[in-house]
């Protein structure tokens, strides 16, 4: 289940902070206020991993999408190409995960898993939706257990 959502420089949203999410989450603010802009976060996430192009960093939607949120540009916070979509959420496992890195030996576990993502267009041409630092966890309620930690240019020709 997701427990905490945080997104900055998306679209009305220079940072939302720290959202704690449960089973029945409601969002109430006055019309305008970004309210919606969560929703269509998270669907948007929903649309890319469901997106059969593995390269695609975002899928902002097409004209079917549940939503279709244009080009970066569009969805980046003031409209300003230069700024960092980043997004961090936590949620909790059904039950607690272990397994063993057939590598190095060690054992892992936990109970809930934690994500950073920080994405934008690239320097060098503007052109280029990229990944620029990706950080997973897995995490047990009496700490951290880092698993990996990758920072990786991951490209994606959008249209700005």
């Amino acid at each position: 289940m997701l427990k905490q959502l945080r997104i900055q420089n998306f679209k009305g949203w220079k940072d939302t902070g720290a959202i704690r999410m449960a089973p029945l989450s409601l969002f109430f603010g006055a019309n305008s206020s970004g309210k919606s802009s969560i929703g269509q976060f998270l669907m948007m996430l929903k649309q890319t991993v469901e997106s059969p192009d593995r390269k695609a960093v975002f899928y902002p939607g097409g004209k079917n999408s549940a939503v279709s949120l244009g080009s970066y540009q569009e969805m980046v916070f003031h409209r300003d190409p230069s700024k960092k979509i980043t997004f961090d959420y936590r949620w909790s496992l059904p039950e607690m995960l272990k397994f063993k890195d057939p590598v190095t030996g060690r054992s892992f576990f936990g109970d809930s898993l934690s994500f950073h993502a920080k994405v934008g267009l690239e320097d060098k041409d503007k052109h280029t939706l990229v990944l620029d630092q990706l950080k997973y966890e897995l995490l047990e309620r009496r700490g951290i257990q880092t698993i990996h930690r990758h920072g990786a240019k991951i490209g994606q020709q959008v249209r700005v």
